[in-house]
């Protein structure tokens, strides 16, 4: 309204040679207010509407009816061309709002598929019965594991574990008591060695194996009576467990270890089942204490 009014102000005040260039101002002052379409189509088109319309009365008033037609002429051009620019500001508004509607979506698939991924990981290295590790966990878990004690020259012990006459037990009680008789023995191990940082894993069938970094043999018969221990409890299901143990020096492969555990746990098995034996030790002095 200011411009509208100090153009109309200096039309009626200039003499005929100098109206010209004062319309000529106006014309260039509608001209640059519709260049602001982009930001405000409305109030752009309101400024136009009224900066011609303080420019009419004074050509009326002044005799240059014949300027009036001309006015609305070019007010109404700067109007189509204010309209059409407002609709493109807004379809790139729409575009814009679209793109992040889509980039949001696209953020959002990611964090799922990111989470798809890790639970199909975690469901790969995962024993479906029991819910603790399975032989593939167990054995990325061991080779990176004796990659560490190679580096820094530190213990790495295996615990080997098999449920006694756990076939007998199946036949006996039947299939739904053998799983959950498994799920038990996970459930000790989570509790007695999984909690304490150990890797614990099912080997297979009625097999478990618990991985102890940076643990010597003496920490691994403790280990093991402590789960043999928590196994065989009064008035749970009568199951008891036999448990080889064995510690690999640095220079050892992840086989030699595995393999000394193993032999272990057969050890026990033929000296009467419920002990622990650790490798190169007699069985027979590794009989469970009364």
């Amino acid at each position: 309204m200011l411009w509208g009014s100090t153009g109309a102000v200096l039309y009626g005040a200039a003499d005929a040679n100098t109206r010209l260039a004062v319309l000529a101002i106006g014309c260039v002052l509608i001209q640059a207010v519709t260049l602001r379409t982009y930001m405000a189509p409305g109030p752009t088109l309101a400024q136009v509407l009224i900066l011609i319309a303080f420019h009419l009365p004074v050509l009326v008033a002044d005799g240059l009816t014949v300027l009036v037609p001309i006015c609305l002429l070019y007010g109404g051009f700067q109007a189509y061309c204010i309209l059409q620019l407002g609709q493109v500001r807004l379809r790139q508004m729409h575009a814009e709002r679209d793109a992040l509607r889509l980039l949001d979506e696209l953020q959002r698939t990611n964090v799922e598929l990111t989470r798809a991924n890790l639970r199909l990981a975690q469901s790969a290295l995962s024993d479906p019965l029991t819910g603790i590790g399975n032989r593939r966990r167990f054995e990325e878990a061991l080779g990176a594991l004796a990659a560490a004690a190679g580096r820094d020259g530190s213990a790495l012990s295996l615990l080997m574990i098999d449920v006694d006459g756990f076939k007998r037990f199946n036949d006996a009680h039947g299939h739904v008591a053998g799983d959950e008789a498994l799920r038990l023995v996970a459930g000790v191990l989570e509790t007695t060695a999984g909690r304490q940082g150990h890797v614990v894993a099912r080997y297979g069938g009625e097999e478990f194996v618990v991985l102890m970094a940076r643990s010597g043999l003496d920490e691994a018969v403790a280990l093991a009576e402590a789960i043999r221990a928590a196994v065989g409890v009064p008035g749970a299901m009568p199951l008891t467990v036999s448990i080889g143990a064995a510690t690999s020096a640095p220079s050892d492969p992840p086989a030699a270890l595995v393999e000394r555990a193993d032999a272990a746990l057969y050890a026990a098995k033929r000296a009467g089942r419920d002990r622990v034996v650790a490798a190169g030790a007699d069985p027979d002095r590794d009989l469970r204490r009364a």
